[in-house]
């Protein structure tokens, strides 16, 4: 049984390192494992609560006038946990049928695979940005742009393996395209909606 734990603990470091080095390699070690669509579920409520507990240790690092700009005092943590898990499921349901539009072959399943792994792995950059800040402004920038180009450059990896593109450019543009959409989107729905911070309030 220890022999078995070993061999799994070294395959998964070896698939986060390859997420760094090779994600495309890694996206393909990752869709072998084929997991059930129980435990793809069960590790989306993981990744939330790992998100959570990521922002609110970052939030709590930070000095209190900026935490505050960044809205920390309003922040209440289940009520992050159900906002992550909302945002993984619709970054899943967009990731595949996007895709699909442009003739990709992926399923809802492995697209979660890919939203949760990228997040997963990604989760301790806001802690490790915030102690890049007490060090130095210059190299928490770089550690920001750093962290930003390889989500990037990694999910459009995942994305091009899901759905068997070749080219990782016009994936990259897309994943880009798609967020902008959906964040300006969803600002317009907030809008009419009513949902929008008040001045004042």
């Amino acid at each position: 049984m220890t022999e078995g734990v070993r061999s799994g603990t070294i395959m998964w470091a070896e698939l986060i390192a390859d997420s760094f080095r090779r994600p495309r390699l890694a996206a393909r070690r990752l869709y072998a494992l084929d997991p059930p669509a129980g435990e793809i579920w069960l590790a989306m409520a993981m990744v939330a609560c790992l998100e959570t507990v990521a922002l609110h240790a970052a939030l709590a690092m930070m000095p209190a006038e900026l935490a505050a700009l960044f809205g920390g005092a309003e922040m209440h943590p289940l009520l992050t946990v159900l906002e992550q898990l909302v945002a993984l499921m619709l970054a899943a349901l967009v990731t595949e049928r996007v895709g699909a539009l442009f003739g990709g072959r992926g399923t809802l399943k492995r697209a979660a695979a890919a939203v949760l792994w990228v997040s997963f792995v990604s989760a301790a950059f806001p802690v490790l940005a915030v102690l890049a800040t007490m060090v130095s402004p210059v190299l928490a920038g770089l550690l920001a742009l750093a962290a930003a180009g390889w989500m990037l450059w990694a999910f459009a990896s995942f994305v091009a393996e899901l759905h068997g593109f070749q080219r990782l450019a016009p994936v990259m543009f897309g994943v880009v395209a798609t967020w902008v959409v959906l964040v300006v989107g969803l600002s317009m729905l907030f809008a009419i909606l009513g949902l929008t911070p008040q001045e004042g309030a």
